[in-house]
């Protein structure tokens, strides 16, 4: 027979059918998300390169150095992540499909990240850990009825997602106090990112809010408030329904004005809901068996190691690691000029035209144009052969002799937009069959 025993307290208890829904969303995330399509992609490019022309985040080096870049095992470990997903979507065999998630990601979405800038979709590889850890199938399960009822082996891996959002916001936020202080609060850095994202995203069509006095200083504010009350809020349920609206709130405008979609976590803060509460499911724990302590154990274990790391990198500023970053801050004053890639095509007569490589990434122009890093002439001849196959670069390339880079000083100036690079800085000149002069 086994021994009841009392519950300390009910603020520990949490209901299976609230993890469950949190499974759910952490998997079809998952299932959808093109970070996962497209990391095969980034293998296929990235193999090609020597390794000192790919930049490794902090705590990935060992694992790209001992396994590199290979195009095949990359497809592998995204088949590992899809089957584990959908394991994970069906309810059944939860437990090693998100360890197979878990494995699968920490190899395959770290290869995005050597072209040089690092996405922040980390939060991705710790909800699948956690559930992992988690007894998350026992509601919401293909052909299995849930009889569970609310305890403290479901309500700690929930309070652990919640504090793990809690940290995603919180150290931004601080660092925007720390290292950006008054001129963060002015709006001033939060109008040089304005420019620097709509350079970057030339497409986006966003209201012109830096012409509105005080406006920035506003909301920079608002934002330092958000993030730093975000480990406040998760401790109440009635924070928790105002983190969830804040924070979608947030999106929405980060979204809208600087093209930031974070398309991968606001799906998560379903953990925010009471579902089973909503759905008159709630049931005030009286006592708890025995045998859910040992259960709580794998769960603290892997919580404990995330908040952990998580939180040492938060603390440290570090926006450029794997599998554990602080997530982007924005608390530095990037200046009003924005460095670039610049690319023409040298005739016999000595003239210069331009290549257009919108379609690059500003994280790889960036890592060619030697910002962070050396400037890798066998990188550029690999990426030279990649936009030379493209039809406008083809037909510009006819007749040309070689090809010229160099590193761009851009204005991010809105009036400046349109305007030639303040400055070129030439970095290399190859002939136009990619392979580096003598």
């Amino acid at each position: 027979m086994t021994r009841a025993v009392p519950v300390a307290s009910a603020r520990w208890q949490g209901d299976p059918l609230d993890l469950a829904v949190l499974r759910i969303a952490v998997a079809g995330v998952l299932l959808l998300s093109a970070d996962v399509r497209g990391a095969t992609v980034a293998a296929e490019q990235l193999a090609a390169l020597p390794a000192e022309a790919l930049a490794v985040p902090l705590g990935s080096g060992g694992l790209i150095d001992a396994i590199g870049v290979r195009p095949g095992l990359a497809r592998a470990a995204q088949i590992g992540i899809y089957v584990g997903a959908f394991l994970g979507l069906i309810g059944r065999f939860t437990r090693p499909g998100f360890a197979l998630v878990t494995v699968s990601g920490l190899y395959l979405l770290a290869i995005p990240h050597l072209r040089g800038s690092v996405v922040h979709y980390h939060h991705l590889l710790w909800f699948s850990a956690l559930l992992a850890a988690s007894p998350c199938d026992h509601a919401l399960s293909l052909g299995r009825r849930s009889t569970a009822s609310a305890s403290a082996a479901y309500g700690l891996p929930l309070r652990i997602a919640w504090a793990l959002i809690a940290v995603i916001f919180f150290f931004p936020g601080a660092w925007k106090l720390i290292g950006g202080g008054a001129d963060w609060l002015s709006g001033d850095t939060l109008r040089a990112h304005l420019y620097w994202k709509w350079v970057q995203s030339p497409a986006l069509v966003a209201p012109r809010i830096d012409r509105v006095p005080g406006l920035l200083a506003i909301g920079a504010a608002a934002v330092s408030l958000l993030e730093l009350g975000m480990p406040l809020l998760v401790l109440s349920r009635r924070g928790r329904w105002l983190a969830l609206g804040d924070a979608l709130g947030f999106h929405a405008l980060t979204a809208a004005l600087m093209d930031i979609h974070f398309s991968s976590l606001w799906p998560l803060y379903v953990v925010f809901v009471p579902w089973a509460a909503l759905l008159g499911r709630e049931r005030a724990p009286e006592h708890t068996s025995s045998d859910v302590r040992p259960r709580l154990l794998p769960a603290a274990l892997t919580g404990g190691a995330l908040l952990l790391g998580a939180g040492l990198t938060g603390v440290a500023g570090q926006t450029q690691g794997w599998p554990f970053a602080c997530y982007p801050t924005f608390h530095q004053h990037p200046g009003w000029e924005m460095p670039g890639l610049w690319v023409t095509v040298l005739d016999p007569d000595g003239s210069e035209r331009p290549v257009p490589i919108a379609a690059t990434g500003w994280g790889e122009q960036w890592r060619l144009a030697g910002i962070g890093g050396p400037v890798s002439e066998a990188a550029l001849a690999a990426y030279w052969s990649r936009i030379a196959e493209r039809d406008e670069v083809r037909s510009l390339a006819v007749g040309a002799e070689s090809v010229r880079f160099y590193r761009a000083a851009i204005s991010v100036l809105p009036d400046d937009r349109g305007q030639p690079p303040l400055r070129l800085t030439a970095l290399a000149t190859l002939p136009t069959g990619g392979s580096p002069e003598p």
